[in-house]
């Protein structure tokens, strides 16, 4: 089976309801830039199932860090509808794989703490569909970006969460590494966050502190990119 020609199959078979193709075109236009970047590896070639379950843990957090929730969901439900059309092309029972079950309440947070840790940092970008950027906070995220703390460490690269505590802080230690860092978070915001999951980001601690504060974020993924990470 070609993946490919499937997501092509399947876009034609929806065009004419022009309601759902509308809520799904941006989820599937980005699967067929995922298909066309990783035809000729692994992900793809270990079986379609492998190969969504990538785009959804993987791909979509790395590439479209400034979804909104509801388009976030939205991705995960025409990923869902096209695996339906698979398999009710080849399959003659209704033993679908629902996806949906996992990915659908999890996109929801995670492109939610996706929000919350933006907001954090300051990021000055406040929409890409249109692009709405706050001018005022893009100066100084900037200025901040180009000017670094003498007096304070930093880390990078993928961290995951291992406690949530009720202190008011997250704890998140690097992945094959022992590094051990926490970073304050408000209590309103910090049971967003789930143990096992995973950010790029860039951490900031100033001397003789204990806390360490995120400077910047590349991406935050779900749990299930461990695999792929």
């Amino acid at each position: 089976m070609n993946l490919l020609n499937e997501v092509r199959d399947y876009i034609e078979y929806i065009k004419p309801n022009a309601y759902i193709f509308t809520l799904q075109k941006q989820g599937l236009e980005l699967l067929l830039s995922f298909i066309e970047e990783f035809k000729h590896t692994n992900t793809i070639s270990n079986g379609y199932m492998d190969a969504l379950d990538y785009f959804l843990a993987v791909w979509v957090p790395r590439h479209k860090k400034y979804l909104k929730v509801e388009d976030a969901f939205n991705i995960v439900y025409s990923v869902q509808d096209l695996l339906t059309f698979i398999h009710r092309k080849y399959n003659s029972e209704d033993n679908t794989p629902l996806i949906l079950d996992y990915y659908g309440e999890e996109y929801l947070r995670v492109y939610k703490v996706n929000e919350i840790v933006r907001r954090m940092i300051g990021d000055p970008i406040i929409s890409m569909v249109p692009t709405i950027i706050d001018l005022e906070s893009y100066k100084e995220y900037k200025e901040k970006q180009q000017r670094k703390d003498n007096m304070a460490m930093y880390e990078q690269g993928l961290f995951s969460v291992d406690e949530i505590n009720d202190e008011g802080y997250i704890a998140l230690s690097k992945l094959n590494n022992n590094k051990y860092c926490k970073v304050l978070i408000r209590r309103d915001w910090m049971y967003n966050f789930k143990v096992n999951d995973i950010l790029h980001v860039t951490l900031k601690r100033k001397i003789f502190f204990v806390y360490w504060e995120i400077e910047e974020l590349k991406a935050y993924y779900p749990s299930k990119a461990a695999q792929y990470l």
